[in-house]
């Protein structure tokens, strides 16, 4: 089976500057991968016919045949390993790998065009709205996720070091003397 031709990364692509092209846009693009997943399916489906029909033509001339196969017998070991080992079940069979692959990533991408570029145009809206865009803002640049866990680190160790030293100043004062209840 021939791979398919897509051009997936530049569809998953937004455009900040168009949100309502976008918005509009998205719908179309996941008929398109939908459409082209059920091509992909409806070729596997063909594929595993053909597999079905020949592995039946293959036990049949084994059957038929019984002095050409190994121990001259037709038992259903020696007749299920000459089918599976013919070279026509072979190529066949790696066609219908090939073509699960083939269902398999265009499921992904159908899934990511109908919920995770949907949910990423929403919040692309979102903040658009929240004016997050607006004006000049100070360069940032953060290896994915990796300044907010040092942010958090550091604010965990700076609170614990301001504890320490309250409670170590604390204890640089003299005890204030405790009251004893009169049991009585």
């Amino acid at each position: 089976m021939a791979e398919v031709e897509y051009n997936y990364a530049e569809d998953l692509a937004i455009d900040l500057h168009k949100l309502e092209e976008e918005w509009q846009k998205q719908p179309q693009l996941c008929v398109k991968y939908s459409n082209t997943l059920a091509d992909a399916i409806k070729a596997k489906d063909k594929i595993w016919e053909r597999l079905k029909v020949r592995r039946s033509e293959l036990i049949k001339w084994a059957s038929a045949n019984p002095g050409e196969l190994e121990g001259g017998k037709a038992t259903g070991p020696v007749v299920e390993a000459y089918y599976r080992t013919h070279q026509d079940h072979r190529d066949l069979k790696d066609d219908l790998v090939e073509a699960e692959y083939q269902v398999n990533i265009l499921q992904g991408i159908a899934n990511s065009f109908d919920y995770q570029r949907k949910a990423a145009i929403e919040g692309e809206v979102a903040l658009w709205i929240g004016q997050y865009f607006i004006g000049p803002k100070e360069p940032r640049t953060a290896e994915s996720g990796k300044r907010m866990i040092d942010m958090k680190i550091a604010s965990i160790a700076n609170t614990s070091a301001d504890i320490r030293k309250s409670l170590n100043e604390g204890a640089d004062r003299k005890p204030r003397p405790t009251r004893q209840r009169k049991r009585g």
